[in-house]
């Protein structure tokens, strides 16, 4: 019998640096003193759910990894087209982070004793992973050209040196002013 035959397909397993990296951060939490001694500051290593914070290679075999995870989510969990994730994922950076998180929960959640981790997985994490991008994406699940992306230009302005200016500004007088407040309480 075929993958194709199966009822449902096995959940893709992920490569050796992505696995690695992993266990790292199993062993930099729950490790003995030695291990995060050989590990170095827990900030520093990176996290597969966070692909920025991966090295080239680590990060091209989670983008890999995450290909097939789409495709598994696809075949085994999705009926209607809006649930859908676009071929196009990778070009959505929102889909992207939370791809990324759900992969890799959906693999905590299988290698845990007990079922209730898979059952938050399915009753939680995938059907918000679902909304959030079918919200985002619109009822069309990205039948769109992606020459350009349609948030540009208010991403421009939101980087424009005067939106940003202003932006401090706030900040700052919101600063003072709550530092006004706590000397005032003090007083």
């Amino acid at each position: 019998m075929t993958d194709a035959q199966l009822l449902v397909q096995p959940f893709p397993p992920e490569p050796p640096s992505v696995r690695a990296a992993l266990n790292n951060l199993t062993q930099a939490q729950y490790g003995s003193d030695e291990d995060k001694e050989r590990l170095g500051p827990p900030a520093a290593l990176p996290r597969p759910w966070v692909p920025a914070s991966c090295g080239p290679r680590l990060r091209t075999d989670t983008y890999q990894w995450l290909d097939s995870v789409a495709d598994w989510l696809n075949h085994d969990y999705c009926w209607q087209r809006d649930r859908m994730i676009p071929a196009c994922w990778p070009a959505h950076p929102h889909i992207v982070h939370e791809l990324a998180m759900l992969a890799v929960m959906r693999r905590r959640a299988e290698h845990a004793l007990e079922p209730q981790p898979m059952e938050d997985w399915h009753r939680y994490s995938l059907v918000q992973f679902h909304d959030r991008m079918t919200t985002r994406l619109g009822k069309d699940a990205c039948d769109r050209n992606h020459d350009e992306w349609p948030g540009r230009t208010k991403h421009l302005q939101h980087q424009n040196e005067e939106a940003i200016d202003l932006r401090q500004s706030l900040i700052h007088h919101d600063h003072e002013y709550a530092l006004a407040e706590h000397r005032h309480g003090e007083a």
